[in-house]
């Protein structure tokens, strides 16, 4: 927002002269900057200074400048300062313009659906929060410690990382919050491939041998409204269980995570593979019923090597009388032992 404002320093400036200017914008103001519409000072030897609030230098002005706008300021002050030395002056300057950034002034009313965004506009990741209830007014909040707050509390600077407030309505049938999914490529046969060979995108999970590597593709998106300006996590499992996780940093609206390649054997046990996006649901989603996909593994080949037996009871030579019973053990090796078993031996 720009405002006219005229600040200006004696024309000509005396010799061995420092003074100094405090320019104020709003007091919800959280920058500024400040525009000259000439300087003029003797080169080298004068300088126009500028400042933040706290009397950090900005900007440092020596010579001749027209129409120059100092650097964003943070905050809603600057202070101008003028220096010369003891020989030579000049015109001076004079300020015309500032432009400042501030807090609007926020809605009477919000509805389920709205959502508020925090940040600067040139910001690469803008925090987002979606009103999720009305009365009371709760609002699902991403923040840098991830906690829900009250949307008041933004409209004051946040830890030094929120500084503007933008509301607009999306209603929940365009999609309000945010939704990961699986995704199909185009060239996939399913958004989940299993592959004996990598490289490749040919599907083999009803066709898998236990004990051999086979190499996994899967691909996810984000779908829904705003995007997802922090950590999402994609985990894959084999039946239930983690198998290796990945994160990514941020998820725009319409971008997809794919992975190609990823190696896993399977046991004869092996049932079914599934890869899901946000498993702890720390994201809430517009449908939270299509961020994963799975394989069931009606393929796996069984092993049908018999196993080695060995008989450790008996030891032979015993005699056994009609209708009586005998203990028989052996110890096998793949499949796993069997129990002992009473078996019935009659005579001859």
């Amino acid at each position: 927002m720009d405002s006219t404002v005229y600040v200006s320093s004696p024309h000509p400036y005396p010799n061995d002269y420092r003074n100094y200017w405090y320019i104020y914008a709003p007091g919800n103001a959280v920058s500024i900057k400040v525009h000259f519409y000439v300087i003029e000072t003797e080169d080298y030897f004068d300088s126009v200074n500028v400042y933040d609030g706290g009397w950090h230098l900005v900007a440092s002005y020596t010579g001749n400048h027209n129409n120059v706008w100092t650097p964003e300021i943070d905050g809603n002050e600057a202070i101008v300062e003028l220096v010369s030395d003891s020989s030579d002056t000049a015109y001076g300057f004079d300020i015309d313009l500032i432009k400042y950034l501030k807090i609007p002034s926020p809605p009477l009313f919000l509805d389920e659906g709205d959502i508020i965004i925090f940040g600067k506009p040139q910001d690469t990741l803008a925090h987002t929060v979606v009103v999720v209830q009305t009365y009371p007014l709760l609002v699902a909040a991403h923040s840098n410690d991830h906690d829900n707050y009250d949307w008041k509390n933004y409209l004051t600077p946040y830890g030094g990382q929120f500084k503007y407030a933008y509301f607009f309505e999306i209603p929940f049938s365009a999609g309000g919050y945010h939704n990961l999914a699986y995704y199909w490529p185009w060239d996939w046969p399913a958004p989940l491939v299993i592959s004996a060979e990598p490289g490749n995108h040919e599907q083999d999970y009803n066709n898998i041998e236990p004990g051999q590597t086979y190499y996994i593709d899967w691909a996810m998106q984000s779908n829904g409204y705003p995007d997802i300006p922090d950590t999402v996590k994609f985990t894959l499992y084999l039946d239930n269980m983690p198998v290796h996780s990945w994160y990514v940093p941020g998820l725009w609206t319409g971008d997809q995570k794919i992975v190609e390649d990823y190696p896993l054997v399977f046991s004869s046990s092996s049932q079914r593979l599934t890869i899901k996006a946000d498993p702890e649901d720390y994201w809430e989603e517009s449908d939270e019923w299509d961020n994963e996909f799975y394989l069931d593994l009606t393929g796996i080949c069984e092993d049908t090597t018999p196993p080695t037996c060995t008989l450790t009871s008996p030891n032979g030579g015993e005699s056994v009388d009609a209708c009586d019973f005998m203990l028989v053990q052996w110890g096998a090796e793949d499949p796993p032992e069997p129990p002992d078993y009473g078996i019935t031996g009659q005579a001859l």
